[in-house]
């Protein structure tokens, strides 16, 4: 018969015994999961310094025909076709080109010439829309040389519209007194010659851009905002004229997180990893919770009526707690007469301009 010592003695060995077992397989699994990562990483490299160039450079689109960006939830997930963007952007581009062609041509034909200016903003309206399409057009980036034709864009259009400001507020300065000093010398009367004050400056504008010399014309900021507006336009037009319009483009590059540790990614050691196409943290962002409808509508309709409502306020206030005088009032300024046709119009506006 077996003793209850014996029974102690065997649960002690059977317990030796499992310990044993459990340090062989705990050792000897580490060893192999240690090998099998060794491995993995080896492959890793391998793959990485045979394919990471292409990856950077020209990844292949999961999706080639649509614009591939992090979307916020696969419900959500709206796909833009590019290439009709593509075509949008091109159309915008070619408005810009003929934008700088109308400014040019208006500037030299005195008959449309009040049209200067209207061809001016609009190249500022198509600039905006050309850059806001592209955005949804990237592939691979643009060349150096490309991103600095686009620097003097940008600077020829932001300093050519600051010096034609400072040349206006010049001419208007020099017009007002001028008129002035006349109208002290030969009294209001004098007025009564060009039919309101307003054509009168207008005139004065006139005579001062006629009576300037050959060296205040070339050293002034006219010639300054002329010589940067067609040093924008130049550089926005030769990129026009060699862009294909064809039917087949597509998108064909996907991202790729940098291997590099961020707050969003940490990839220094992790091999290059895509960009995943539904955001893993959509709950965090405001309009998972209004949805894009609602969101559309709040950053819409939103400051739009809000602006409003604080109008009314501001109006309120001012009304009836400041010293603005209410309509009917005897302190109440009579509206100023509109002008009774479009050709008057066109013609101080071009004088304007001079």
């Amino acid at each position: 018969m077996i003793g209850g010592d014996d029974i102690e003695l065997r649960k002690e060995q059977v317990e030796k015994i499992e310990l044993i077992l459990s340090r062989i397989i705990h050792k000897e699994l580490s060893t192999m999961v240690a090998r099998l990562n060794a491995l993995f990483q080896q492959i890793d490299k391998a793959f990485e310094s045979k394919f990471a160039d292409a990856i950077r450079d020209e990844a292949i689109s999961l999706e080639p025909d649509y614009a591939i960006g992090r979307a916020s939830h696969s419900n959500e997930m709206a796909k833009i076709k590019r290439g009709d963007v593509y075509y949008i952007h091109v159309a915008f581009a070619y408005l810009v080109m003929l934008a700088g062609f109308g400014c040019l041509f208006s500037r030299v034909i005195k008959p449309i010439m009040w049209m200067h200016v209207w061809f001016g903003r609009f190249y500022w309206i198509f600039m905006l829309w050309t850059t806001a399409t592209s955005l949804l057009i990237h592939n691979t980036g643009l060349p150096l040389a490309v991103l600095i034709s686009f620097i003097f864009v940008g600077c020829g259009m932001t300093f050519g519209w600051l010096a034609i400001n400072v040349h206006q507020i010049q001419m208007t300065r020099n017009a007002t007194a001028h008129v002035q000093d006349q109208i002290k010398a030969e009294g209001a009367e004098v007025i009564a010659k060009f039919g309101t004050l307003e054509r009168m400056i207008m005139a004065e504008k006139g005579k001062i851009a006629m009576g300037k010399s050959f060296r205040e014309r070339i050293v002034s900021f006219k010639a300054l905002h002329g010589a940067l507006m067609i040093t924008s336009w130049i550089n926005i037009i030769g990129r026009i004229f060699v862009t294909p319009l064809v039917n087949d483009f597509s998108c064909h590059t996907y991202p790729y997180y940098k291997q590099i540790d961020t707050k969003h990614f940490a990839g220094a050691s992790a091999p290059l990893t895509a960009v995943p196409e539904l955001d893993p943290m959509y709950a965090r962002l405001p309009w998972s919770k209004t949805g894009m409808p609602g969101w559309g509508a709040a950053l819409s309709l939103g400051p739009f009526l809000g602006s409003f409502l604080v109008g009314v306020v501001y109006v309120v206030v001012q009304q009836y707690l400041g010293n603005v005088p209410k309509a009917g009032s005897s302190r109440a300024v009579a509206p100023v007469e509109p002008r009774s046709s479009i050709a008057k119009e066109k013609l101080l506006e071009g004088a304007g301009q001079t």
